[in-house]
């Protein structure tokens, strides 16, 4: 569905004033690529391992998330 919000109605793409709130909002979010691509960078899909894989281990011997 191709809705977009303004205010707190939700209307047709096409009806999206270009100087809107939500407009300018994604501007400003995806100015420097989207967030989407920062998160997934480095993951490497394993087929079957998804839910067993380990999270790899911190510094400080913790497990969580390398940031590269």
């Amino acid at each position: 569905m191709n809705l977009r919000a303004v205010g707190s109605t939700f209307v047709p793409l096409e009806q999206e004033p270009a100087t809107g709130a939500s407009v300018l909002y994604r501007t400003q979010l995806n100015a420097e690529g989207s967030p989407s691509n920062t998160v997934s960078a480095g993951y490497v899909w394993n087929p079957g391992t998804e839910l067993s894989r380990q999270p790899p281990k911190t510094g400080d011997g913790a497990v969580g998330m390398q940031v590269p």
